[in-house]
């Protein structure tokens, strides 16, 4: 589950809705207790590049708790890069999740053992099959 805290939910969707033209990167800093990330502060990275499909950024630090980035609208599997940018992502911090950003209220995250034990939680709760839990994208909450 993840929390949005301190109006970060809306510090975040501005810069989705003022970033349209091409992708960005977000750094969600907060704390992880069990399968709860909080998101407290959200950090802007400096880009390296960046056009409607693809955005290169120096990486998030290890106080990061989910590396997000967005894709164009409606696109929101992760490719292969994606996942093979995860490697790096949890070498910096081991419990970080990557997130990827494709509509103003709709996410996907990955991370190791989070991902499938969330599937299932889901699964308990909903009767929804993973590939229909995966095409809704994960409940996000702000508060």
């Amino acid at each position: 589950l993840i929390i949005f805290e301190n109006d970060t939910y809306d510090e975040l969707l501005e810069f989705y809705n003022n970033n349209q033209q091409h992708e960005f990167k977000a750094c969600l800093v907060g704390n992880k207790e069990d399968k709860l990330y909080k998101i407290e502060k959200i950090e802007i990275p400096v880009i390296l590049s960046q056009d409607f499909s693809s955005v290169r950024a120096i990486p998030c630090t290890k106080e990061t708790i989910i590396s997000l980035h967005s894709h164009p609208f409606k696109s929101c599997y992760f490719s292969v890069h994606d996942i093979n940018s995860y490697r790096l992502v949890k070498n910096i911090n081991g419990e970080a999740l990557i997130g990827i950003m494709c509509e103003p209220a709709r996410f996907n995250f990955y991370g190791f053992g989070w991902y499938q034990s969330t599937l299932e939680y889901f699964y308990q709760r909903t009767n929804l099959l993973p590939k229909e839990i995966e095409s809704r994208g994960f409940e996000i909450i702000s508060i």
